[in-house]
């Protein structure tokens, strides 16, 4: 394989599956939770803190066309589970790649609404900060020796079983 192309196919192992998604998802629910107090502290005069804070964070809006569902929480953990295997492969084209995509799109509504633009920006710093730990503590890269060798463990066993049985 080429030096200049990034092969992502057993390359790395998580050992601890199970707690790599619950860490992720806990990430994501923070996240979620800081940026509803975040978009809480603009609310509306008149409108109590804990009330706007509860229609944010369950992703409740009065425009249905503002309404998230919870669409961001599962991004962002798409993100959390993703983000630490492609820096390990210092992948870090698809990473920026993709942030560029989000910041594209969303562009003119942020000209409108700088505070948006901030939580987007902060939200993507915390999944990134977060990534790297996340990298750190669960993901292990799989060094270019080694890569190969179950299969070719594979292929030695199935060999010495063919020349027992065939002779």
């Amino acid at each position: 394989m080429p030096t200049d192309q990034i092969s992502l196919v057993d390359t790395w192992s998580i050992e601890y599956w199970g707690w790599y998604g619950f860490s992720a998802a806990m990430f994501a629910l923070a996240i979620r939770i800081m940026l509803s107090a975040w978009k809480s502290c603009e609310r509306n005069h008149g409108v109590r803190f804990r009330t706007a804070f509860a229609e944010n964070f369950m992703g409740r809006n009065q425009d249905p066309a503002k309404a998230d569902h919870w669409t961001g929480f599962g991004l962002g953990f798409i993100e959390l589970l993703s983000y630490p295997v492609l820096m390990v492969q210092m992948a870090w084209t698809f990473i920026g790649f993709w942030l560029g995509l989000k910041a594209v799109l969303q562009w003119t509504h942020w000209q409108s609404n700088r505070l948006a633009f901030n939580r987007f920006l902060i939200g993507n710093g915390l999944v990134l900060v977060l990534s790297l730990l996340l990298a750190q503590c669960y993901v292990e890269s799989i060094p270019e020796d080694q890569q190969a060798l179950p299969a070719k463990q594979d292929s030695l066993q199935h060999a010495q079983a063919f020349l027992t049985t065939a002779f």
